[in-house]
């Protein structure tokens, strides 16, 4: 029973210190993460956060010692080989990550997570569109550490011109050669059709609602929004812009922010490279996974990568979604491997 309650007590200072370190309270994580494994040396994975904790702080050694006690403990872990993979691939030592993933794969050789490391190293390697053809054919993890680093690495290649962005918008198909003639029932279903995931049709309604419902805030707003979501960024900045007066800035404090206009303005300003901008917007922005996820992207374009798997990883525990959607709005040629 003594052992039971000590195991109770080192489980509550885990996920204590699981809290610190999402919020960069460092000093604070490694003190709860030391007193769960004084409580009880032997719970599962404390070792590894602890050693994810080290890592984000550039201690790589250290993170890879503390790694190989949980590897003593649980030797067959795809879990912890897998990690060991991406810590030495952190610390530049691509080679040992690939003999260390090798041994998690003969090991796990059907373990989704051993298999996102490989599509990991693949990323490290500068080869995003193997990484992105391996994910798409094995399926995503469940486990959102490594997810947060997988979707930390696709938007790297991403700003670093390595993967297609989004496709431009494709033409309205035929059905729309001959547009509804009330401006209303554009609107009406260009919004559905936004809702539905197909902004290059929801543009072409929504541009002639604009022509005969400009005074409508809403009408601007879902311009943009189409916009933004098929990829042209400078169209979304300019129509978002000018609905900028109609959306105030919500007063300072504690309340909610509810104006998603204000998370389509700081994304739209995020893509294209204004960080002052959107982390001005940012702040206005309603809470929820897109914001976490913005966040994450500001950091990432200010060189704080840490940073930004804290705010991708709370992101994705909010929304579990989140990676498997950016890899959807990927260009189709993304990921096709060359002959």
């Amino acid at each position: 029973m003594a052992h039971f309650l000590r195991s109770l007590r080192a489980g509550c200072h885990f996920r204590r210190g699981q809290w610190r370190a999402a919020q960069g309270r460092f000093e604070q994580a490694a003190q709860e993460y030391e007193r769960a494994l004084a409580l009880d040396p032997t719970l599962p994975f404390v070792p590894l956060h602890y050693a994810l904790l080290e890592a984000d702080q550039g201690r790589f050694d250290a993170a890879l010692r503390r790694l190989q006690r949980g590897l003593e403990q649980q030797p067959d872990s795809p879990v912890y080989r897998t990690f060991q993979a991406w810590l030495l691939a952190q610390a530049g030592r691509l080679e040992a990550a690939q003999q260390a993933l090798e041994q998690a794969l003969a090991r796990t050789p059907t373990n989704t997570l051993t298999r996102n490391g490989e599509a990991y190293l693949l990323f490290r390697r500068g080869q995003p569109d193997r990484a992105v053809a391996c994910l798409r054919r094995d399926g995503l993890c469940s486990n959102q550490a490594m997810q947060a680093r997988l979707l930390l690495e696709l938007e790297k290649a991403l700003l670093a011109g390595q993967l297609p962005p989004p496709g431009p918008a494709a033409p309205p198909p035929a059905c729309f050669s001959r547009l509804p003639a009330s401006p209303k029932r554009c609107l009406r279903r260009g919004i559905k059709l936004l809702e539905k995931g197909r902004p290059a049709e929801a543009v072409a309604l929504l541009e002639r609602a604009q022509e005969r419902l400009a005074g409508r805030s809403e009408v601007g707003f879902y311009l943009g929004a189409a916009y933004f979501e098929a990829g042209r960024y400078a169209e979304a900045r300019r129509v978002l812009e000018a609905e900028r007066q109609r959306h105030p800035e919500p007063d300072p404090g504690p309340g909610p922010r509810v104006d998603p206009f204000w998370l389509y303005l700081a994304a739209t300003y995020l893509r294209l490279g204004q960080l002052e901008a959107g982390e001005a917007a940012l702040q206005h922005a309603p809470d929820g996974p897109d914001t976490d996820f913005c966040r994450g992207l500001a950091a990432l374009r200010r060189g704080r990568e840490p940073q930004a798997i804290r705010f991708f990883q709370q992101a994705l525990h909010r929304d579990g979604s989140l990676l498997q959607r950016r890899l959807a709005d990927l260009a189709p040629s993304a990921g096709k491997e060359g002959p």
